[in-house]
């Protein structure tokens, strides 16, 4: 990028916003962008995670998600056409990913939990019109 015509200040601005320690994400609410201390952020991910509200899993769920998928869209083979039930499978399937929104309309330093399930085994069923 061309640089030139940015001035000392703006220059230590994009510098700063650079750094790899920090998290730059959306607000949960009031369309604001929040800076957050990597450490800072995993460490609220980390106590939200340990509440009694999430478990930890033994071992990656991947393969019974995938081998359940395939079953589910078998089970719909009378509902669903061939053609169209190939479209439901996800080649390389991965695990859905959690991220979390820093609520900042909240006194306390807590966060909205999101699933990305983009790639994951039921990705291609949100697609589907029905």
């Amino acid at each position: 990028n061309n640089y030139k015509n940015k001035d000392k200040e703006e220059m230590k601005i994009m510098n700063d916003l650079k750094n790899k320690n920090c998290h730059y994400l959306k607000a949960d609410k009031g369309n604001t962008v929040v800076i957050l201390d990597r450490d800072e952020y995993n460490n609220r991910v980390n106590k939200m995670l340990k509440s009694n509200i999430y478990k930890t899993v033994k071992k990656n769920p991947l393969n019974k998600m995938v081998t359940n998928t395939k079953k589910l869209i078998q089970n719909c083979k009378n509902i669903i056409p061939k053609n169209e039930s190939v479209k439901l499978q996800v080649s390389n399937p991965m695990l859905p990913r959690l991220y979390c929104l820093p609520k900042i309309h909240k006194d306390d330093d807590s966060l909205r939990p999101i699933v990305s399930g983009i790639n994951s085994p039921t990705f291609f069923f949100i697609f589907t019109q029905g």
